[in-house]
C-alpha cells in the first residue's frame, strides 16, 4: 500500500482523498501559525483575500510579488482553501457521474434557482455544490475530521521511486524531511509555483485566464440574450456573496427586481511571471487578469505543469486550477474534478 502525501486541503484535496486507494494518507496544510521575521516562510499581504465574514485566511509563501494594478492573484492557506469563501458553482455537463465522488466529501449538486441559491444562470448545467444542510459546500467541513499537519510544503525532491519532501513547521519554523511513495500537490496556483521554483530552479512561468465582469442589471432582462457564460445573482444574496456568507437566508430569495450578472467571456488573457530574487514579477497582456479567480494552465517551458514532471518523476502529480487547461469560461471546479476523476481511474 503506497504511502501518500496530500498538500493541501481544498476541494482538489478533498476529492484525491476521496479517490485515493490508501490507507497510509498524511494531509498537511498551514493552519495555526506562529512564525518569526527569520523564517523563509512569509505572509504575503498582496496575495490575501479574505472577505468580512467569511473564514480569515493567511498568505503563505516563499515568494514575494510585485503588485501590478492589473493583475489580481491570490494565495488563501487554511484548511478548506478557496472553498471558505467561493460561490460553490459547479458544471454539470460532464462525461462522468459526479455525485457519487461528490457524497464522498459531503457535497451535493443543487439546480440553480432564486429559491434553492439565490442565482440562475444561461447555462441550464451549472449548479452549486451545497453541504447536506443546505449551506454553500466547504471543504473545511471534511477536513475536521481528518488529522491534518501544520506544515507548509517547501521543496520536493524525486529521488529513485520515492519523493523527499521539505516541510517548515508552522509552529516553530523549523525543516522537517519525510519520504513518501506519491505525492499529490493541490495547493493554490501561487503556492503551486513557488514549490516549483524551490524544488527545480524554475524562474519563469506562465497563466491564462477567461475573461470576467460584473455587470448591474434586472431580472427582467433574457438571460437568453448572452452569447457568454452568466451567472445571474438576486441581490441579497449576491451581497453576501460579496460579504462571504456561505449560508442560505431567508432574503436571498428575496425578490428584487435588480440582479448582479457575473459574465464569463471566452477571451483569453496571459500573465507571464518570472522570478528574481524570491520575487515574482507579473506581466500580463491585458488589463483584470485574474478578476475571475479561475486562472488557470500554469506552463513551464510550454509544457503543463504534470508534462514538465513526467521526465522527473511519476510520482508527482498536480491538481487544481495550476494544473488544468479550463475548457470553457465559468466554473472551473467541475475541470478539477474531471480531471482529478480521469487520473485515477487511469491509475
Amino acid at each position: 500500500m503506497d504511502n501518500v502525501l496530500i498538500v493541501g486541503a481544498g476541494f482538489s484535496a478533498a476529492l484525491v482523498y476521496s479517490y485515493c486507494r490508501s490507507n497510509k494518507i498524511d494531509v498537511i496544510c498551514p493552519s495555526v501559525v506562529r512564525l518569526d521575521s527569520s523564517s523563509e516562510v512569509r505572509d504575503i499581504k498582496n496575495l490575501k483575500i479574505n472577505k468580512l465574514f467569511g473564514h480569515r485566511a493567511n498568505s503563505l509563501s516563499t515568494l514575494g510579488v510585485t503588485s501590478q494594478p492589473n493583475v489580481k492573484l491570490h494565495n488563501r492557506t487554511i484548511i478548506g482553501g478557496n472553498s471558505t469563501v467561493w460561490g460553490g458553482f459547479f458544471d454539470a455537463e460532464l462525461d462522468f457521474d459526479a455525485s457519487s465522488a461528490l457524497e464522498r466529501i459531503g457535497a451535493k449538486l443543487v439546480r440553480l434557482s432564486y429559491d434553492n441559491t439565490g442565482s440562475t444562470s444561461n447555462r441550464d448545467s451549472i449548479c452549486q455544490l451545497q453541504d447536506f444542510n443546505g449551506n454553500i459546500y466547504t471543504s473545511a467541513k471534511l477536513f475536521a475530521g481528518v488529522r491534518v499537519g501544520n506544515f507548509y510544503c517547501n521543496k520536493i525532491m524525486p529521488e529513485n521511486n520515492r519523493v523527499r519532501v521539505e516541510l517548515v513547521s508552522m509552529l516553530n519554523g523549523k525543516k522537517y524531511y519525510s519520504e513518501y511513495d506519491k505525492i499529490f500537490v493541490c495547493c493554490g496556483v501561487f503556492n503551486a509555483i513557488s514549490i516549483i521554483h524551490n524544488s527545480f530552479n524554475v524562474d519563469f512561468f506562465e497563466l491564462t485566464d477567461f475573461g470576467h465582469e460584473l455587470r448591474l442589471g434586472f431580472k427582467s432582462n433574457n438571460l437568453s440574450n448572452y452569447s457568454d457564460t452568466v451567472i445571474r445573482y438576486g441581490i441579497p444574496r449576491a451581497i453576501n456573496h460579496f460579504l462571504g456568507v456561505q449560508k442560505k437566508f431567508a432574503l436571498d430569495t428575496f425578490n428584487f427586481p435588480i440582479c448582479i450578472d457575473q459574465i464569463f467571456s471566452k477571451f483569453k488573457s496571459k500573465l507571464e511571471i518570472e522570478i528574481q530574487d524570491n520575487i515574482a514579477n507579473l506581466r500580463a497582456n491585458a488589463n483584470g487578469f485574474g478578476d475571475s479567480i479561475h486562472y488557470n494552465n500554469l506552463k513551464i517551458n510550454g509544457c503543463s505543469i504534470n508534462q514538465f514532471l513526467e521526465s522527473i518523476s511519476p510520482n508527482v502529480v498536480f491538481f487544481g486550477m495550476a494544473s488544468l487547461n479550463q475548457k470553457n469560461p465559468g466554473p472551473i471546479s467541475n475541470d478539477i474534478h474531471s480531471q482529478i476523476n480521469e487520473y485515477f481511474n487511469k491509475n
